[in-house]
Protein backbone atom coordinates (compact mmCIF):
# COMPACT_ATOMS: atom_id res chain seq x y z
CA UNK A 1 0.00 0.00 0.00
CA UNK A 2 1.45 3.55 -0.90
CA UNK A 3 1.51 5.99 1.96
CA UNK A 4 0.02 9.15 2.41
CA UNK A 5 2.02 11.70 1.65
CA UNK A 6 3.79 14.00 -1.34
CA UNK A 7 3.98 10.85 -4.20
CA UNK A 8 0.38 10.19 -3.21
CA UNK A 9 -0.55 13.51 -3.62
CA UNK A 10 1.59 13.84 -6.82
CA UNK A 11 -0.63 10.66 -8.35
CA UNK A 12 -3.70 11.96 -7.42
CA UNK A 13 -2.87 15.13 -8.65
CA UNK A 14 -2.58 13.89 -12.11
CA UNK A 15 -5.76 12.12 -11.87
CA UNK A 16 -7.28 15.81 -11.23
CA UNK A 17 -5.79 16.92 -14.19
CA UNK A 18 -2.63 18.56 -12.61
CA UNK A 19 0.33 18.92 -14.50
CA UNK A 20 3.77 19.11 -13.53
CA UNK A 21 6.00 21.08 -15.41
CA UNK A 22 9.53 21.44 -15.10
CA UNK A 23 12.65 19.19 -14.39
CA UNK A 24 12.47 16.17 -11.93
CA UNK A 25 9.78 14.62 -9.80
CA UNK A 26 7.28 15.41 -7.70
CA UNK A 27 9.97 17.56 -5.33
CA UNK A 28 10.94 19.70 -8.49
CA UNK A 29 9.43 22.12 -10.84
CA UNK A 30 6.17 23.28 -10.20
CA UNK A 31 2.65 22.10 -10.41
CA UNK A 32 -0.34 23.81 -12.80
CA UNK A 33 -3.71 23.18 -11.94
CA UNK A 34 -6.23 22.32 -14.04
CA UNK A 35 -7.49 25.91 -14.59
CA UNK A 36 -4.01 27.32 -14.91
CA UNK A 37 -3.48 28.63 -11.46
CA UNK A 38 0.30 28.15 -10.67
CA UNK A 39 0.21 30.20 -7.32
CA UNK A 40 -1.10 27.53 -5.07
CA UNK A 41 0.96 24.16 -5.04
CA UNK A 42 -0.29 21.03 -5.38
CA UNK A 43 -3.07 20.13 -2.80
CA UNK A 44 -2.61 17.93 0.00
CA UNK A 45 -4.92 15.28 -0.80
CA UNK A 46 -3.53 11.89 0.82
CA UNK A 47 -3.58 14.05 4.65
CA UNK A 48 -5.85 16.69 4.59
CA UNK A 49 -9.60 16.19 4.74
CA UNK A 50 -10.46 19.29 3.23
CA UNK A 51 -8.38 18.35 -0.28
CA UNK A 52 -9.67 14.44 -0.48
CA UNK A 53 -13.27 16.26 -0.17
CA UNK A 54 -12.01 17.53 -3.73
CA UNK A 55 -11.24 13.67 -4.83
CA UNK A 56 -14.52 12.46 -3.68
CA UNK A 57 -16.37 16.00 -5.83
CA UNK A 58 -14.48 14.77 -9.12
CA UNK A 59 -15.06 10.84 -8.38
CA UNK A 60 -18.60 11.72 -8.49
CA UNK A 61 -18.60 14.55 -11.13
CA UNK A 62 -17.01 11.29 -13.15
CA UNK A 63 -19.92 9.00 -11.97
CA UNK A 64 -18.79 7.20 -9.39
CA UNK A 65 -20.64 6.75 -6.08
CA UNK A 66 -18.19 7.11 -3.29
CA UNK A 67 -18.66 5.68 0.11
CA UNK A 68 -16.70 6.06 3.29
CA UNK A 69 -17.07 3.91 6.37
CA UNK A 70 -15.53 4.49 9.42
CA UNK A 71 -14.75 1.15 10.94
CA UNK A 72 -14.32 1.42 15.03
CA UNK A 73 -12.30 -1.39 15.62
CA UNK A 74 -9.65 -1.08 15.38
CA UNK A 75 -10.14 2.66 13.79
CA UNK A 76 -9.65 2.02 10.48
CA UNK A 77 -11.33 4.10 7.25
CA UNK A 78 -13.00 2.05 4.36
CA UNK A 79 -13.26 3.97 1.20
CA UNK A 80 -15.31 2.04 -1.67
CA UNK A 81 -16.08 3.70 -5.49
CA UNK A 82 -17.79 2.65 -8.45
CA UNK A 83 -19.60 3.05 -11.43
CA UNK A 84 -23.44 1.96 -12.56
CA UNK A 85 -21.46 0.10 -15.38
CA UNK A 86 -18.48 -1.55 -13.30
CA UNK A 87 -18.99 -5.66 -11.81
CA UNK A 88 -16.97 -4.41 -8.47
CA UNK A 89 -16.07 -1.57 -6.51
CA UNK A 90 -12.54 0.12 -5.87
CA UNK A 91 -12.27 -0.65 -2.39
CA UNK A 92 -9.46 1.00 0.09
CA UNK A 93 -8.56 0.80 3.45
CA UNK A 94 -6.07 3.31 5.48
CA UNK A 95 -5.66 4.97 9.01
CA UNK A 96 -6.95 8.03 7.76
CA UNK A 97 -10.13 9.09 5.57
CA UNK A 98 -7.94 11.12 3.08
CA UNK A 99 -5.39 7.97 2.84
CA UNK A 100 -8.77 5.72 2.10
CA UNK A 101 -10.11 8.13 -0.34
CA UNK A 102 -6.82 8.28 -2.43
CA UNK A 103 -5.79 4.91 -2.53
CA UNK A 104 -9.67 4.30 -3.75
CA UNK A 105 -9.60 7.13 -6.37
CA UNK A 106 -6.42 5.15 -7.81
CA UNK A 107 -7.50 1.74 -7.87
CA UNK A 108 -10.79 2.89 -9.98
CA UNK A 109 -8.97 5.28 -12.54
CA UNK A 110 -6.18 2.16 -13.11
Amino acid sequence: MMEAGRELDAKIGIVLGWELRGEGGPYEGFWVSPDGNMGDGLPHYSTSIADAWTVIGKMRADGYTVDLIDERNPRIWCCEMETDEELHAHFARADTAPHAICLAALEAVK
